[in-house]
């Protein structure tokens, strides 16, 4: 809660474009809303009509998001492969520190070198084998094996408990309240609580070091993150926070720009 409610504060400057003006306060700032009562912990975000966790990304949402600095710059990182490294972490995996996508994709071609639509192929299939089951073809592979494994220890813990506990802070997922389980379903949620439990760790450390500066985090979403950082603080607070992230092999890419629409990648 005390995570969550810090970032709600600091709010998210909005220009006069911004869709649902009964939201903006007298600063221009407007204020998401996390709930995470939810079954996994993983929070929404919506308030008011606004969804600040699915923003659109074409439609012109996002151009009304600018810095509230005179001069600075919102600031983007956005995890690699998140769930990926997460599993990994969760089966005890050493993926590479390069691209997971190209390492999978390895498998799946039988070549050392991936064209564009083999790694664009790579990514669809593994996200297609971890959220929608592992088909028996891909067993052969040591990850896949491993995770297929571990889906059916929860599944089996479930069927005999009823109940499954997440793995940092504990929570109950049970079978009280979730009808119509099935194995990766279960393996789904608890992906999702581990996914919560990890970043609120690394947000609570980031927020330590943000302790009496101006830059601030306004917007979680999952696997990104978003910061307002005034020009002044960039060079020394950003790869201080790139490298709480990247802790634990999390690699992160970094986006600037001057509106939540238009982010480049930049190198730290």
């Amino acid at each position: 809660p005390e995570t969550f409610a810090a970032i709600e504060r600091n709010g998210l400057h909005v220009t006069s474009e911004f869709k649902l003006p009964e939201l903006v306060h007298s600063n221009n700032r407007v204020y998401s809303n996390y709930h995470y009562h939810t079954t996994t912990g993983r929070p929404s975000n919506a308030y008011r009509g606004f969804n600040f966790a699915a923003m659109n990304k074409e439609d012109g949402t996002r151009d009304a998001f600018c810095s509230r600095h005179e001069r600075g710059a919102l600031v983007e990182m956005d995890f690699d492969a998140y769930h990926v490294r997460l599993i990994a972490r969760l089966i005890g995996y050493n993926l590479p520190t390069g691209s997971v996508h190209e390492y999978f994709g390895r498998f799946y071609f039988d070549t050392i070198t991936l064209s564009e639509e083999q790694y664009d192929q790579a990514k669809q299939i593994t996200f297609r084998l971890l959220y929608g089951g592992i088909d028996s073809e891909f067993l052969s592979i040591p990850f896949f094996k491993q995770v297929n494994d571990f889906i059916y220890e929860l599944w089996r813990q479930w069927k005999a408990n009823g109940f499954i506990k997440t793995p940092i802070l504990h929570r109950t997922i049970s079978s009280d309240t979730i009808k119509n389980m099935t194995a990766n379903k279960l393996f789904n949620y608890y992906l999702q609580s581990v996914e919560t439990e990890v970043s609120v760790q690394k947000l609570q450390q980031v927020q330590q070091i943000l302790t009496d500066t101006k830059t601030c985090m306004i917007l979680y979403t999952y696997d990104s993150i978003l910061f307002d950082v005034p020009l002044t603080e960039a060079q020394e607070i950003l790869p201080r926070i790139k490298t709480i992230f990247e802790s634990g092999n999390f690699p992160v890419k970094v986006k600037v720009g001057d509106i939540y629409s238009k982010m480049n990648i930049i190198s730290l």
